[in-house]
């Protein structure tokens, strides 16, 4: 936080051990927090992404975390974690495309107070890692990369992510993204719409 009493460290992890790894157990956020400067720390509960099912296929699927995610905090030291939530694979694998509506970018939220979380869903990406580099046509392959901004007051916070509109170009790969970019206003609580800056500009 602005004082800097309060922080957090986050990580993509899993709780199982070694070679040990349950089936219906997958990569997901764990999450410390610190409110004595960092003297201590203490892991805080998070979100269960299988239970996210219901804003995605909605048909009993297990999930886990994608990866280039984003942490910030708002005026409230609350933490938002913007992140890629996919299907589960087994060994944690990670696909270059899913099918759609199985995956999505989320806002999930660690309320400083209370303890308890939440999650919206940013954004029904169509596309999530992009292409082979080395191909003439895919030169401007680009992952989701959700990045999280805030207000220098932490009244507003922003994430901005990368995804091509598979429905214009013939490819479920991010090979041709387009910067979305949605706002969030803590005090109204309220969040705008997910606006295309590059909308029709090939870019």
């Amino acid at each position: 936080n602005d004082g800097g009493d309060i922080g957090y460290i986050a990580v993509i992890g899993n709780d199982w051990v070694c070679s040990s790894q349950p089936s219906d157990s997958a990569m997901g956020v764990i999450v410390y927090q610190t409110a004595d400067s960092g003297s201590t720390w203490n892991r805080i509960a998070g979100i269960s992404l299988s239970a996210l099912d219901p804003l995605l296929l909605n048909n009993g699927s297990l999930y886990q975390a994608g990866d280039r995610f984003d942490i910030g905090v708002d005026k409230h030291n609350n933490l938002h974690i913007g992140l890629p939530v996919v299907p589960f694979l087994p060994g944690n694998a990670i696909a270059p495309s899913y099918p759609q509506g199985s995956f999505g970018l989320f806002d999930i939220t660690l309320n400083a107070s209370t303890g308890n979380s939440d999650a919206c869903l940013l954004s029904h990406v169509k596309s999530y890692y992009g292409g082979n580099p080395v191909s003439p046509d895919t030169l401007l392959l680009e992952d989701n990369r959700i990045q999280f901004s805030r207000s220098w007051d932490g009244s507003k916070i922003f994430f901005t992510w990368f995804d091509t509109d598979t429905a214009f170009y013939a490819t479920v790969l991010n090979n041709y993204p387009d910067m979305h970019s949605i706002g969030y206003d803590v005090d109204q609580n309220l969040w705008t719409s997910d606006f295309n800056f590059t909308a029709g500009t090939g870019l």
